[in-house]
């Protein structure tokens, strides 16, 4: 179990460079776009905000 949420740790540094630009990007393309044509970007943004926050909690506890 510890292997996985170190692999879960590891992935997320990664992806810690490559989602605040998506995150950036879905926000404002929330914010421009009528309710209707904005979800999808919501949806982009909510699962970068995830891919952020969760693998640093992940690294906080193993460490």
């Amino acid at each position: 179990m510890m292997e996985i949420l170190k692999l879960m740790g590891g992935l997320g540094e990664i992806a810690v460079f490559i989602t605040p630009l998506t995150l950036v990007i879905g926000i404002i393309n929330a914010i421009k776009k009528p309710e209707k044509e904005s979800t999808p970007y919501k949806i982009m943004a909510i699962i970068s905000a995830y891919l952020i926050i969760i693998p640093l909690i992940v690294n906080s506890i193993l460490n």
